[in-house]
């Protein structure tokens, strides 16, 4: 049984001036963001993930994100994901399996970047700096985990200046080294059905189920 996870970007190049922790400013730049993304309604965005070890990449995978509130499909070459807000189901295509689980939180995170709209406001300090980013002029935030219940310890997010569009999110879960993804193309305001986000087995007659919850 092989379980797969989307990852994210850490080395584009960029240059960073950190000023001082939980600067307000970059609390400023935070809360606007996320008050721009819980107004664009449903999202779609091409994503593009990497996992490194030190300066080693350990994999990379490209995709397809669709985004329901909390809901979500992730869609890539080798594996889909389905989320409905409780239960997620994991489609292994070489394997023609599904594994099903409830998973805990700071997994919604690593799969879905948009759940940064709910954990910063809580566990982290904020430093401000700024990239540019596939040519455009960003703010780049560091967050500094400051709880030991965080799972994820350390996150820099890109943010477009014109627009407050969310491009690249970096982080590091313990010592497990750095994930990062870009987000390449992105659509708001669309509109979803819920059933978009729940494993339909008909779709998939021949797979076996592996329910790990």
């Amino acid at each position: 049984m092989k379980k797969f996870f989307p990852i994210i970007l850490l080395t584009f190049m960029f240059s960073l001036y950190a000023t001082a922790k939980t600067d307000t400013k970059a609390k400023s730049i935070l809360d606007k963001t996320a008050s721009i993304l819980k107004k664009a309604g449903d999202i779609e965005a091409k994503f593009e993930a990497t996992s490194f070890k030190g300066n080693t990449q350990q994999g990379q995978m490209t995709g397809v994100l669709y985004v329901h509130g909390q809901a979500f499909q992730m869609v890539s070459e080798k594996v889909i994901y389905w989320y409905d807000g409780h239960t997620m189901w994991n489609y292994v295509k070489d394997n023609n399996e599904v594994n099903v689980s409830t998973p805990p939180f700071y997994e919604q995170q690593e799969m879905n970047p948009y759940t940064f709209i709910s954990i910063y406001r809580k566990g982290y300090e904020y430093e401000y700096g700024e990239s540019t980013l596939r040519g455009i002029p960003c703010y780049c935030i560091h967050l500094i985990c400051i709880e030991k219940t965080q799972k994820i310890k350390e996150m820099y997010l890109d943010i477009d200046k014109s627009n407050y569009n969310l491009m690249c999110i970096r982080f590091r879960r313990g010592n497990d080294g750095w994930t990062r993804v870009s987000l390449l193309e992105f659509m708001t305001h669309q509109k979803y059905d819920a059933s978009k986000f729940t494993f339909k087995k008909s779709d998939y007659p021949k797979a076996e189920i592996i329910d790990l919850r």
